[in-house]
């Protein structure tokens, strides 16, 4: 607020029920004073308590070979891993896995999976900076409480661990700074286009912090803008592989709709390429299974981000899945894949004799698990019952949440049509009949309101008047 120029208007501005205009400056001169002061201060906040140490950290109190680290939290709790499956004894010593709760002095660039020390120290840091590392573990989780501020719980050696004790970390906190600082110049130049650039500096990202999976992101996409689609493959399943580390709540919630369709293809271009002997439908399920497992999976594991999401983002969570329209439309595609394959593309059906046969036991117990639709009245699809029928539902289901999300994409509704056709087509009973045309009505006017490829919109046309008029 411009402090003069509020006065000046006040002063000039005439107002019947103002008695004492001096009165009514000084107050407003207190009210500026004051919003100044708790601006400043809110501004400062998140700073105040944002702060690392530097710390020189000894193995043994003989040692002369120091570790530079840098001190990030102090220990509040430490117990036994609850939900551990065993309680065996050796040597009356309880083995089950011991957890360790910290409160943070400093939350950026911490992630699931990184090493953290615990040492013991004096807790004056500015003055004393020697320690003794007395633990180690691994971060399991970070997340935000509301009177602590942000804490995360590690697991690993920590039977000297004790409350008060300081959590630390290798002083590389500078480089994956500099790490993002370069990923958001590459970001800048991907999006003017400058593709050479942006691969220049998204390297530059990943040679100061090789564990970032956001760079591995970002350095497939720009693969696959260039059509290069098998690197984008290989930095895709990088990403992948490292996603417990993503600190990014957009990115974690974008990967799974770029992973899908990347294995997907994977998949038909190897059938395609040869590579694969034997009956090829067996080779899809099993790799479809395969994804399918590590995406539910990768949805559990979402509470690792709910302290970076909002209020809505966090509704949507839990009452439809992820509020990402391009990994609900891959999802249901994922689905609508093992239908088909479970129908025999609507050549030849096989079996159950002959499916089950094709699987091993565990990747039997992953296609009969339940599938899981929080946005319906009943909450699941149960294949144990009807597996072709249960995944054709799901892939619906996740058709039109994409739809839902993002309406100007044409793909879900077409999608939609044309399972919806597939079940008239193939004479299901009468009131499923007459629900799928009623999606062929909806949806193919919903589709046809975004212009689209010709071919698909006359394909969809030629559907929506042979169902309105039969």
């Amino acid at each position: 607020m411009d402090y003069a120029n509020y006065t000046d208007y006040v002063e000039n501005f005439e107002l019947e029920n103002i008695v004492n205009l001096p009165i009514m400056r000084r107050m407003i001169k207190r009210i500026v004073f004051t919003t100044f002061i708790f601006s400043t201060l809110f501004a400062l906040s998140d700073n105040a308590f944002s702060v690392t140490y530097a710390l020189h950290a000894f193995e043994d109190y003989g040692s002369t070979r120091m570790k530079k680290m840098e001190l990030i939290g102090v220990v509040t709790s430490k117990g036994h891993e609850v939900a551990a499956k065993s309680r065996r004894k050796v040597l009356d010593y309880d083995t089950r896995e011991m957890i360790l709760s910290a409160q943070l002095y400093e939350h950026s660039g911490v992630r699931i999976g990184d090493e953290v020390f615990v040492i013991q120290k004096d807790p004056d840091h500015t003055r004393y900076k020697n320690g003794l590392i007395v633990g180690r573990g691994v971060i399991v989780s970070v997340f935000q409480t509301e009177f602590q501020g942000w804490m995360l719980k590690a697991s690993g050696n920590l039977s000297m661990v004790k409350k008060g004790h300081f959590i630390a970390r290798l002083d590389f906190g500078t480089q994956r700074a500099l790490a993002m600082e370069y990923s958001s110049k590459g970001d800048r130049y991907f999006s003017l286009k400058d593709y050479s650039k942006a691969y220049y500096w998204y390297k530059q990202s990943l040679d100061l912090d090789s564990n970032r999976p956001e760079s591995y992101i970002k350095l497939s996409k720009l693969m696959h803008v260039q059509g290069m689609d098998r690197k984008a493959f290989v930095y895709i399943k990088q990403a992948w592989d490292l996603n417990s580390k993503i600190v990014d709540p957009n990115a974690y919630l974008e990967l799974p709709g770029l992973y899908i369709p990347a294995i997907m293809q994977d998949v038909e271009r190897k059938i395609s390429g040869g590579e694969i002997q034997g009956e090829v439908n067996s080779y899809r399920l099993r790799k479809y299974l395969k994804m399918l497992n590590e995406v539910r999976k990768y949805k559990k594991q979402i509470v690792w981000i709910k302290s970076y999401l909002s209020v809505p983002v966090l509704r949507m969570l839990e009452q439809k899945g992820i509020p990402h329209p391009e990994f609900q439309y891959q999802y249901g595609a994922l689905l609508e894949n093992i239908y088909h394959i479970l129908n025999g593309n609507q050549k030849v059906k096989y079996s159950y004799t002959t499916v089950l046969e094709w699987l091993s036991r565990e990747e039997r117990a992953i296609l009969l698990t339940e599938l899981v639709l929080p946005y319906r009245k009943v909450p699941y699809e149960d294949p144990r019952k009807s597996w072709d029928d249960a995944y054709f539902k799901t892939a619906m289901y996740h058709f039109e949440l994409a739809h839902e999300l993002n309406s100007l994409d044409t793909r879900s509704a077409y999608k939609i049509v044309l399972l919806a056709e597939e079940k008239v087509e193939a004479r299901v009973p009468q009131k499923e009949l007459e629900m799928y045309v009623e999606y062929i009505h909806h949806y193919s006017r919903e589709y046809l309101r975004v212009p689209d490829e010709m071919e698909r919109v006359l394909r969809i046309r030629q559907i929506a008047k042979r169902r309105s008029q039969s």
